[in-house]
């Protein structure tokens, strides 16, 4: 099935219904197959705003098809995420990573990590180093404070994978 033609952008009665039950509230939605039900779940993640929810699949497909209605909400992409990388790796990020040259053994700056996607730049600084830029207030001349509702990210290259995790700053 074409992306395209899977996410619906009009609930019917039904999901209208569901859409009506209040964000605080746990419910459990059942129905067949087609039913709509990872697109209930797609707009109750807008109901909740600012980008303060993750969306965990159990499949790579179903994970493509969420980022897919995520962006026709105009939401970020990156909150939906598979089990196995929930569990292991935190949040996933996409877009183009950079480092600071530095020297070391390899020539890089492993502490600030910059991703440049489609939609903005972020910086993230290592769990280890966090709270002391946090603490001080700047990172290389640059005034920083936390950003609210931080999420703990990991960086898996297909030639690099590393038990280290980066926390998003506000530059």
């Amino acid at each position: 099935m074409r992306l395209e033609n899977w996410f619906i952008s009009n609930p019917d009665t039904s999901q209208q219904e569901i859409l009506k039950v209040p964000i605080s509230q746990n419910l459990i939605v059942k129905g067949a197959a087609g039913s709509g039900k990872t697109n209930m779940a797609i707009y109750r993640a807008n109901q909740v705003g600012n980008n303060t929810f993750v969306i965990v699949v159990y499949t790579i497909a179903l994970k493509k098809m969420i980022r897919y209605g995520l962006g026709e909400l105009g939401l970020n992409k990156d909150r939906v995420v598979h089990e196995w990388s929930w569990m292991y790796r935190g949040i996933e990020i996409s877009g183009d990573i950079f480092c600071l040259k530095e020297n070391n053994n390899y020539g890089l700056n492993r502490n600030l990590l910059i991703l440049k996607s489609a939609e903005d730049v972020k910086f993230f600084i290592s769990r280890n180093e966090y709270d002391n830029v946090i603490q001080l207030g700047c990172l290389l001349d640059y005034s920083v404070q936390t950003v609210q509702n931080p999420l703990e990210v990991s960086i898996d290259f297909d030639d690099w994978v590393e038990d280290r995790f980066y926390y998003l700053l506000c530059i």
